[in-house]
């Protein structure tokens, strides 16, 4: 069994990863796990663990899916955080212009809820985590730091396929496998 999710590959540009090494440096006190640069995505659907027969469909379905639809662009905007109980959890870039993008995914999800992968369809938010946090001591510092970084420099995503990854579990943090990618035409 392997733990599954799809995916968008993102790379951001180097204005972008300058302004987040920034952060970086002034946040280095709290305790935050910062997502290595080589695992940025955008999350399309997670699947969770998967046997291998099941996985074998999945990717037939995926196929056939991609197969009929085109490439598209988004546009990757502000940090914004994901918040528990008032508390940050995840630090992300948010993703704009996604009218394409959740259609996509709309057309998708219900492609997966016909051949039983799931019971129903699921909300979706674009985004891209750049962090995760537990507890942050100094939250003003935390809030003082991202509002004074205001938006990342605006960056065009092309979406030209969807990637199928194994999520694998280490000491480290997670480390993610390309299983198959689906070229969008």
């Amino acid at each position: 069994m392997k733990r599954i999710f799809l995916a968008i590959d993102a790379a951001l540009s180097e204005a972008c990863q300058c302004r987040i090494q920034q952060l970086k440096t002034e946040l280095r006190d709290e305790r935050i796990r910062w997502v290595k640069p080589r695992n940025y995505h955008l999350t399309l659907h997670f699947f969770g663990m998967m046997a291998p027969d099941d996985e074998a469909r999945l990717v037939g379905l995926l196929g056939d899916f991609a197969a009929t639809r085109h490439a598209l662009t988004v546009e990757l905007g502000h940090l914004s955080f994901f918040k528990k109980a008032k508390q940050p959890q995840v630090l992300f870039v948010d993703v704009e212009q996604v009218g394409e993008l959740k259609a996509l995914v709309a057309d998708m999800q219900h492609r997966l809820v016909e051949a039983g992968f799931i019971e129903a369809p699921k909300s979706f938010r674009p985004h891209l985590t750049i962090a995760r946090m537990k507890k942050i001591e100094n939250m003003a510092q935390l809030l003082s730091a991202v509002s004074e970084m205001g938006d990342l420099p605006r960056q065009q995503l092309h979406v030209d396929r969807m990637v199928l990854y194994e999520s694998i579990q280490t000491a480290q943090g997670a480390e993610y496998r390309a299983i198959q990618s689906f070229p969008l035409s």
